[in-house]
């Protein structure tokens, strides 16, 4: 997955309403998708002690791509926020196995 920042959010080609301008674009990222997968990201995160250099290696995305999943980018596929945690989540248990 390669991103450049125009693939992010195009603003020119939103279309804001009026209830847009009044509740704003977090609402509606708020009740994405997206925004449940990049929560459990961040918990993934925060919850083992891990740097943001650790889950760029762990996903093996550009620093860029996975700050966008952690941002809850709505443009973002959801199967690329799933492959992301699915990542995290396979390395962490190769860690503890590896503790054991």
């Amino acid at each position: 997955m390669v991103l450049k920042a125009d693939d992010l959010i195009p603003v020119d080609d939103i279309q804001f309403t009026d209830e847009d301008l009044r509740v704003g674009l977090v609402k509606t990222i708020m009740n994405s998708e997206q925004y449940k997968y990049s929560e459990e990201l961040l918990d993934l995160r925060y919850d083992n002690g891990l740097s943001l250099q650790d889950m760029i290696h762990m996903t093996e995305l550009t620093k860029h791509e996975y700050l966008s999943l952690e941002c809850s980018d709505i443009t973002i596929d959801v199967g690329e926020y799933k492959k992301a945690i699915n990542k995290v989540n396979n390395k962490l248990k190769e860690w503890e196995h590896h503790t054991d």
